[in-house]
């Protein structure tokens, strides 16, 4: 992550192998937002009930078969989180935080 952005950013990096790791990082970074799962759900659309499915990995299969796909094939996932969203760019980002998940 270039850090001249967002200078003085905590770089964190979370590699995915499974869903629930995917589901870990949306949990992480809606924290470091300083948002409720309530919130994001309003946000993406969706029930906050899902958002509490999806970052506990209870709503995953399809997500691990893409991923042992990838394993399979030698790739690996990183989710990178900078601080720029299209939340952001529309002005209604909570938290201008940047990290690498």
């Amino acid at each position: 992550m270039d850090n001249s952005v967002y200078p003085g950013a905590v770089v964190q990096k979370f590699q995915v192998r499974r869903g629930a790791d995917l589901g870990r990082a949306i949990a992480q970074v809606r924290a470091e937002a300083g948002l409720t799962q309530q919130e994001v759900g309003l946000l993406a659309g969706i029930e906050d009930a899902y958002v509490s499915k999806i970052e506990s990995g209870r709503t995953v299969s399809l997500l691990e078969h893409q991923l042992r796909i990838l394993r399979r094939l030698g790739a690996r996932l990183t989710i990178e989180w900078d601080g720029a969203s299209d939340a952001e760019s529309e002005g209604d980002r909570p938290n201008g935080s940047a990290r690498e998940v």
